[in-house]
């Protein structure tokens, strides 16, 4: 199940639909839902952090719940949410902030993406490669600055 369809929903469904696995798409957006039901794909419109649009989606069958939302406003009620309706159904979020991370963990997610620790990888790996450093020699900066920002955050 991913929450969210915009460029990062998008990326991850491709990827998922080229691999074989079934998504279902929740979103706020009409015109994402009505593009994907004439295609054929399973779109819900709602709020995924309502009990009954969780529950619609199919919740309690999901393996993993992506949740790429960009801002936390409904993030948190959400996981909490979804948490409860399937305890074993992994969830792997976006978040922009480090700091959010503790209340993540407390919400329930298993994993989340840092927009922050990704953009310092970018960058740096972006520098490296204008300075003419080698490909591995930018892999393995990009590794470091990941474990450092990593060490920021605790999520279980």
């Amino acid at each position: 199940m991913i929450v969210g369809y915009g460029p990062v929903g998008q990326a991850v469904d491709r990827v998922l639909s080229e691999t074989g696995i079934e998504t279902v798409v929740v979103d706020l957006n009409m015109d994402t839902i009505a593009e994907r039901e004439t295609a054929g794909r399973r779109a819900l419109y709602g709020d995924a952090s309502q009990p009954g649009i969780l529950e619609q989606a199919g919740i309690a069958r999901a393996q993993y719940l992506i949740v790429t939302l960009p801002h936390s406003v409904n993030r948190t009620p959400l996981i909490t949410t979804a948490r409860l309706l399937s305890p074993h159904c992994r969830i792997f979020v976006r978040a922009r902030y480090l700091r959010e991370g503790a209340e993540l963990v407390q919400a329930g997610a298993n994993a989340a993406c840092f927009e922050e620790a990704e953009a310092a990888v970018a960058l740096t790996s972006r520098v490296l490669a204008d300075l003419g450093r080698s490909e591995s020699e930018i892999a393995i900066e990009a590794g470091r600055v990941r474990q450092e920002t990593a060490g920021l955050v605790d999520l279980a």
